[in-house]
């Protein structure tokens, strides 16, 4: 937040009053969780969190695994910090009951209405 061609704590409190996004968090420098020890680890995930919300003005609930870097550990830190959920880079539409290690859906630029569509499942 704030680095040259990254969002401005602004921009992010825009982002953070629409009624159609919801803000989550991603580390605070997009490390490989899996290979940090306990006090990186939460750093990274813990204090992410904390400089959302400041910003903000109220509670996240979401993460994102960068790189889809997890393990045990990792896992129980995210969930110690407070989040609700966290997402995977494992594609999918639908999530088991494991809120910790959700699946998601890639959406890039240029993709169509109709692509679009059909990714969510319907006709």
């Amino acid at each position: 937040i704030g680095l040259p061609a990254y969002l401005t704590a602004t921009m992010l409190q825009d982002l953070a009053a629409s009624p159609l996004i919801t803000v989550g968090a991603h580390t605070r420098t997009h490390p490989r969780l899996a290979d940090l020890d306990p006090s990186k680890l939460r750093d990274q995930i813990a204090g992410s969190k904390r400089i959302i919300e400041a910003i903000i003005g109220r509670r996240i609930a979401h993460f994102c695994y960068p790189y889809g870097s997890l393990n045990d550990a990792v896992v129980a830190e995210v969930a110690a910090a407070g989040f609700v959920t966290a997402t995977t880079t494992r594609g999918g539409r639908s999530h088991d009951l494991d809120r910790w290690r959700w699946t998601r859906l890639s959406v890039k630029g240029g993709q169509g209405l109709s692509t679009f569509v059909t990714m969510m499942g319907g006709k």
